[in-house]
């Protein structure tokens, strides 16, 4: 270690930020280490110096530098509830949705929501945002802001954080509420596939609006072929209790995707339909490869025969 480097570490362990300005801007190593034998970062993170922080990650040090305990140092600053200097260490390429040896990400490793919903107020950057909007709403205890949050952001200019404003709008075990009923209604008209999805699947289960307009976006998103939620919008309709002619007429055409699942999806959902095409909706599936089993749209066929054909 260089006396400069040995000297931006006493710095930094003293908070003097001018001196530790002074030596990043001279050359000194920012990557350099403690007594302790960790990197200055973790030290500055540690003491909460957010003015530091962002120095020394200017200056070259590492977002992902791996503190005393193994641990990435963002999950120092996610413990200790500092959403600046987390916010700080994401701008800087730190992965938020990094995997962990005991399976859990930085975002998610400590009972965390006050600090999550708190950053969600402040953070502009729409990457970012809807990483944090996401991880509030993952966690196991609703959080008290987590519809305001939703609501704030239901109209944001990005379609990355709409689709994750729409899961901040409910919660499993509550009712949807009026003013997120409103918000999701508007939110089946958006202009992104996904968030139109998302919103008419919520209310569905929610009971939070006419049942033939919802199902009407269902049915749009399953006829178009370059829609990216085409799938999952197919299953939806496949397992729904919309026996219309027109579901019916949908089913039979997703028959022709060059996608083996999706194709899959339709004859399930004409299976379950009692449709008497379903025999030959499974062998256009066989067409594109086997069925794999086990499989419930798959085993849905046997169902299907027991229901419809003579017993041998």
């Amino acid at each position: 270690m260089t006396d400069e480097d040995a000297r931006l570490a006493a710095a930094v362990r003293a908070g003097d930020f001018p001196e530790v300005h002074a030596l990043l801007w001279t050359g000194a190593d920012p990557e350099t280490v403690g007594e302790d034998g960790l990197p200055v970062l973790c030290t500055a993170v540690a003491a909460h110096d957010e003015e530091t922080v962002r120095a020394l990650l200017r200056a070259g040090s590492r977002p992902d530098t791996t503190g005393a305990q193994g641990l990435p140092v963002l999950c120092t600053a996610v413990a200790a509830f500092a959403h600046r200097i987390t916010e700080a260490l994401v701008e800087a390429g730190a992965d938020p949705d990094r995997v962990l040896p005991d399976g859990t990400t930085p975002l998610l490793r400590e009972e965390d929501r006050d600090l999550l919903a708190a950053w969600a107020e402040t953070e502009t950057d729409p990457e970012a945002l809807a990483e944090v909007l996401w991880a509030l709403a993952e966690n196991e205890e609703e959080h008290p802001r987590l519809e305001a949050l939703g609501l704030r952001y239901a109209d944001h200019p990005d379609p990355r954080v709409r689709r994750k404003a729409t899961d901040c709008l409910w919660w499993h075990d509550r009712p949807l509420t009026a003013g997120a009923t409103a918000a999701l209604r508007a939110l089946t008209q958006d202009p992104d596939d996904e968030v139109r999805f998302d919103a008419a699947r919520i209310l569905l289960g929610g009971e939070g609006g006419t049942p033939d307009e919802l199902r009407a976006v269902v049915r749009d998103l399953v006829r178009d072929p370059h829609s990216p939620v085409r799938g999952a919008a197919a299953e939806a309709l496949a397992e729904s209790d919309d026996r219309t002619a027109d579901a019916t007429a949908l089913l039979l055409a997703v028959l022709d995707s060059d996608d083996r699942i999706v194709r899959l999806i339709g004859a399930y959902g004409l299976a379950l339909r009692d449709d008497p095409y379903t025999p030959q909706a499974y062998a256009r599936v066989e067409e594109l490869g086997p069925i794999y089993r086990p499989d419930h749209r798959a085993n849905a066929f046997e169902d299907w025969r027991r229901r419809n054909e003579p017993p041998v």
